[in-house]
């Protein structure tokens, strides 16, 4: 999937730079191996509800407001939940730890992307693998799912 997602920046001359880094699976570990690499880090939290998926990004140092997020969608409390690693794989081709809004231009996965209110211009996330992070622009990244057809709001 890296390459696929690699590729298609570039075939739509998205500026984007590429770093290498050991795999990560978590803020904390990001923190040790990226901190470096210019961009808001973003979490991309993958959630569902009665066959229903979302996924949510946001400034990795923002803790998630679940359940006001779940009151936005209109989901009952207590009701909006991670996504198992079998959803993971089947909906945006990744494992844990690999999430990203760059999966779903090749998965082309119909899942509405939720953007924290928070973040905007240069953000970094994995190119559909967790030992690798691109810093590009937000607005390039809602543009490219737009053009597969990928909703995204502001919460």
């Amino acid at each position: 999937m890296r390459e696929q997602i690699i590729s298609i920046l570039a075939q739509k001359n998205i500026p984007f730079t590429l770093h290498e880094h050991p795999a990560v699976f978590t803020a904390d570990e990001a923190k040790i191996y990226c901190s470096h690499i210019p961009g808001t880090a973003c979490k991309n939290l993958f959630l569902t509800y009665d066959g229903h998926f979302y996924l949510y990004i946001l400034p990795d140092e923002k803790k998630a407001d679940i359940q006001a997020l779940a009151q936005s969608l209109g989901v009952p409390k207590k009701k909006l939940r991670f996504a198992s690693a079998p959803d993971l794989m089947e909906y945006l081709g990744v494992e844990p730890g690999s999430v990203s809004p760059l999966c779903l231009l090749v998965t082309r996965s119909n899942i509405p992307v939720i953007i924290d209110k928070d973040l905007n211009g240069l953000v970094t996330c994995h190119p559909g693998i967790n030992t690798a992070t691109v810093s590009l622009q937000l607005s390039d990244v809602i543009a490219l799912l737009d053009s597969v057809g990928i909703v995204c709001s502001r919460f």
